[in-house]
């Protein structure tokens, strides 16, 4: 192999780590607010029954 073709293996690469580490990470965020606003409808339910 050439170095420009290790060159633009290695960009790409790296590329898709940070795009599958982003999506990773905006998923993580999704997750956390979705079990707040549970925990926070739950709480809210609790207060109106009493």
């Amino acid at each position: 192999m050439d170095l420009l073709t290790q060159l633009l293996l290695g960009i790409g690469a790296f590329s898709l780590i940070v795009v599958v580490g982003s999506f990773i990470g905006i998923m993580m965020v999704v997750v956390e607010d979705t079990i707040e606003e549970h925990q926070q409808a739950r709480e809210r339910d609790k207060m109106n029954r009493e």
